[in-house]
Formats: C-alpha cells, structure tokens, sequence
C-alpha cells in the first residue's frame, strides 16, 4: 500500500508539473494574441440585447423577490435562450456538469454571441463530467475575452481524467478528489437568477427520446442575487478553480496550435429530430408574448426568501458557513411541526440525518414525513437506489416515512416532459431536490438529502418563506406520490407469524453486517391499489384488501439488473458516503 501511495503522489507530481510557470506564460501569450484579433459584433440590430419583458423588472429593483416553479425541461431551455439574448451586461453559468451535446452545444453559441455583443460571461464548470474535448476547450479559451470559462478541482490539474487517474487519485488524496462542485446557477445582469437541480445536458430539456429527467428549478428575481453572485465569486476567485488555458493537457495543446479551426458551436445535423426541436426552441425563446405568457405572468412575489450556499472549501473547513446547505437543512427540517413532504431521487440518509429525524418522532409523534423518490425502474443510479432498498426497513419502521417511489412512466409524464413523440414517451428520472414543511416554508437547490451532498459536493439552495408558494410546490410533490405516478412502499402483510418472526429476525441480523446481507425476504415491498379500490395510507386496516403487493422492484424486466441491486445491497454499505 505504501508503495502505491508513493507512486501515487509521483503521478500526481508529474502531471500537476506538466505545464510550468514558462509555458503557462507562453499559453497567456497565444491566448491575448487570439483574443486582440476576435471579432466584436457591429453595429447591427442582432449585436443588441433583444427586447425582454424582464427587463421593465428588473430595472424596476421595487427590493421585492419574484419567483417562478420551473419543472419542464424544455421550459428550462426556451427561459434560458432568451434570457442569454436578452443579457446587457454580464451572464454567469455554474454548474455540475456540461456536456457537448446538442442543447449545450446551442447555448455555447448563443453564449459566444452574447460576448461579442459585449457582455461579460463568464462559465464555471466542475471537471468530472464535462467537456471531454480538449481541442474544443482549447478553441474557447481562445474565442472571445468576454467568454471566460474555468474549471473547478481539476483533476491532475487536466481538463480529461484518465483511468489510471481515477485510480492514482483515489488512492493518494481521496477527499480532494471527491470534493466536487455541484452547485447549479444561472444569472443574468446580476439580477435575475435560475437556481436548482439541472445541468447542461440534453436529458435534462426533454430533447432524448428514450430518457428525460424530471427536475425542478426556481427563476429568481430580486435582493437574494446579490447573495448568489457572491458565492459565485468565492468560486470564480478559489485556488481550485483553474482558467480553462492553464490545464495541462489544453495549454499544450495551445503550444502545439493542435486546437483546429472549425466552428465553435458544433450544432446537430439540421434533418435530425434534435435539431429541428433545437430551432422550434430557439424561435420560442424570440416569442415575447409567449415569454410573457409562461415566464412572468406566472411569477409570484413571496414574503421571504434567502440564499445558502457551501463555500468552495467545504471539505476539511471547520467554519460551520462552509456547510452552509446541510446546515440550513437540518435547522428547517427541526423546525417542523407537522409535516416534511421531501422529494430527492436518492433517499439514502447518514447517522447523523437519521438521529435528527428519530429524535424529531420522539417529539412529535404526530408529524408526518413523506418522501417522494426514484423507483430502481426510474433510478439513473442504480448502487444508490440498491442501498435505499437495504435501509427500507429502518426508514419505515424506524423513523415513520412513508415512502412514495416514481414509476419510469408515471401518467402525469405530459405534465412534466415534452416528448418529441406523445405517443412513446421516454423513461422518466426523477431528479429534483425539493422540500416543504409545515405547509410553510420550502426548499428548491441541488442537495440530494444524501451523504455525498452532506461531506464531499458543495450545495447551495433557496429556501422560501411564504404559504402561497408551500402550497404551491406541496402540490406537485402530492401529484408525483399519486398512485398513477409512483409506487408505494410498506410493510408486507404478514404471513403465520412464526415464519414472520423468523424471517425478519433474519433479516435484522443480515441488515446489520455492513457486507454479506444476502437475505432476500425483506420487510418492505412495493404496493398500487387494486381496481375498484381507493388509494389507502399504509397504516389504514383495508390496505392490504385494496392494495395489490407488485415486489421489490416493479417495472424493471431485466433480471441483471435486479441480481445488481441485490448485490450492492449486500455488500455496498462502506460505499454510502460516497455514493
């Protein structure tokens, strides 16, 4: 082990070295040569900011924050097209993850053009996931000064991450590897702003045809920006946030001129089904009134709001505003009285969540906590869901959830996703974090309510105090636990009770070992309600005569698939704050 750690650190050396303090200056030099002889817009009509309905609020600056639900993702993309063309001064983009597809390839473009029209843009990426290219990141470091982009924890300090890395990294300096920036923001002007849980990539704005997530977000405007646009400079402004240039692997590729000259937004093939729904989106987001219509005449002005945010240090910070988001969480979700209705598409809780909500039973037996989450037929995490199903039983039992788990095609699926077929709808990933209590108070950000999102990834969230708002959001939670759309889960009805006794003492032991829980007959199963019948809660004493019993994993056909979640559940524990 000592030799692999000492080897480790050698890679590690080796790569962070790859490009020095001499050859990082010759990559400023070919960047500020490029940059003087890019092309501003003019003076044309398109090199202005198109008109915008939000422009009359935001210049208005009344100290009033409006709101907006956003849940579809092609909504999500049409809000954003048109607010980057809309941008007078500045754009700010941080996110998870960017891919090169196809949506993310047009908002490139349309970013590009909004730089040289003059506005400053400026986009933070974490490195895990995004853009494999490096020549294509190599051409926009060289695009445009007013197009900056940076990654955040770079692996190796380079823009690609290569097995052996995966492996060298996890063995010398596991922490700073897991630290990944998740948080997500879209800001425009510094006023108006998009805060929740997607990234850049088509599954996420409804363009695949076979897949969709089902994410929430919230449009933003007012005083709580300021407070966004700050994190977002701790961020910007961190150690661990490297100017795309300065990655070894790209400012070589500089050195060399290898970055090519082909176009810097690389749409699809104009007959292709994504690109011809690329263009019907791009003329939407042009569409004032319809702008008007779905984005601001829905807007609601609520009573309070406040922004939290990790800082980008969190890992190994004992200063408690570095872990501002779990922080923030645990002091709304004691403060309840009643009712927590919380949707994550992970439910998988650490010691410390759990004691909270134990402890919160004990105090008020009667509030009630509800869970809406992914099914593992509508999971995009498999070894995740896997350790949901083995803690079943002590969410149930334990801590009193009832436990509502997304179908992949839920009936509510035109309300929520704009299939390029209506006939043959995609399958559906739940992949919002949300959360209201008491009626009163709710949560939009990108934590998960899960280990990872607790220790490693930096968060951020708004949390909104207004009743109209609760309700608002504590309905669409309702609708996605309705039985069309999601599965409950509850105890199996007992059997003759020395076999019931038997098989859950078995159980109990096997649940217990952190590997080997190889025992198959669990606590909990899968339940719909049977024709003819109303939905029951689960302690209701006609559940069982009106619920039909559908097994650990419903909807899911391939038997690999369930042999994999059984085998993580046996032995994936030591993984849970990873995952």
């Amino acid at each position: 082990m000592r030799r692999l750690l000492l080897a480790a650190s050698m890679l590690i050396v080796l790569a962070g070295c790859a490009l020095g303090p001499a050859r990082r200056a010759q990559v400023d030099a070919r960047v500020s040569e490029a940059h003087a002889q890019s092309r501003d817009c003019g003076d044309g009509q398109h090199c202005q900011a198109m008109p915008s309905p939000f422009h009359a609020l935001m210049d208005a600056d009344d100290g009033r924050h409006r709101v907006l639900i956003l849940n579809r993702g092609a909504d999500a993309l049409r809000l954003r097209l048109h607010l980057v063309r809309a941008a007078r001064e500045s754009i700010d983009v941080q996110t998870f993850i960017f891919q090169d597809d196809a949506s993310s390839e047009v908002l490139i473009g349309e970013l590009l053009a909004a730089a040289r029209r003059g506005v400053r843009v400026r986009v933070l990426v974490d490195q895990l996931f995004s853009f494999n290219q490096v020549d294509r990141l190599a051409q926009l470091a060289l695009a445009h000064p007013n197009f900056q982009l940076r990654y955040f924890n770079p692996t190796f300090r380079e823009a690609r991450t290569q097995a052996w890395e995966y492996l060298a990294s996890g063995l010398c300096c596991f922490r700073r590897f897991n630290q990944r920036m998740h948080n997500k923001l879209f800001a425009i002007d510094g006023r108006l702003a998009i805060i929740g849980g997607r990234n850049y990539r088509d599954s996420y704005y409804d363009l695949k045809a076979d897949f969709a997530y089902y994410d929430r977000e919230v449009l933003v405007l007012g005083p709580a920006t300021a407070d966004m646009l700050g994190s977002f400079e701790r961020f910007w402004r961190h150690r661990h946030a490297s100017r795309v240039a300065h990655l070894a692997d790209v400012g070589r590729t500089l050195l060399r001129g290898d970055e090519g000259d082909g176009a810097l937004a690389h749409l699809p093939d104009p007959a292709s089904p994504v690109a011809a729904r690329l263009r019907g989106l791009v003329a939407d987001a042009n569409d004032v009134e319809l702008v008007q219509a779905r984005f601001i005449a829905p807007m609601r002005t609520v009573e309070k709001l406040r922004f939290v945010a990790d800082l980008p240090s969190k890992i190994g910070s004992r200063r408690p505003e570095a872990n501002a988001a779990s922080l923030a969480i645990r002091e709304l979700f004691t403060g309840a009285q009643k009712e927590v209705l919380l949707q994550t598409p992970y439910l998988v809780l650490d010691r410390t969540s759990r004691e909270l909500f134990r402890q919160h039973q004990l105090d008020h037996p009667d509030m009630r906590v509800r869970v809406s989450t992914n099914s593992l037929a509508a999971t995009d995490a498999y070894p995740v869901y896997a350790l949901s199903y083995k803690y079943k039983k002590r969410y149930l039992r334990e801590l009193g959830f009832q436990i509502y788990e997304m179908r992949p095609d839920p009936a509510h699926w035109p309300r929520i996703i704009e299939a390029e077929d209506p006939g043959q709808p995609p399958r559906v990933s739940l992949h919002g974090k949300s959360a209201v209590v008491d009626r009163r108070i709710a949560l939009v950000g990108t934590h998960n309510f899960d280990p990872r999102s607790d220790r490693f990834n930096t968060e951020a969230a708004v949390i909104i105090e207004d009743t109209g708002f609760a309700a608002e959001l504590a309905q669409l939670i309702e609708r996605d636990m309705e039985p069309a759309n999601s599965w409950i889960i509850a105890p199996r009805e007992r059997g003759p009770m020395p076999v019931y006794w038997l098989s859950r003492t078995l159980e109990n032991i096997s649940s217990a070992l952190p590997v080997f829980d190889l025992w198959p007959f669990r606590y909990a199963s899968s339940f719909q309600p049977v024709e003819g019948c109303p939905p029951l809660a689960r302690e209701h004493p006609d559940f069982y005569r009106c619920h039909e019993d559908v097994g650990d994993f419903p909807g899911v056909e391939n038997v690999l698939a369930r042999i994999r979640a059984r085998l993580v559940a046996a032995f994936g524990a030591p993984m849970v704050p990873i995952l």
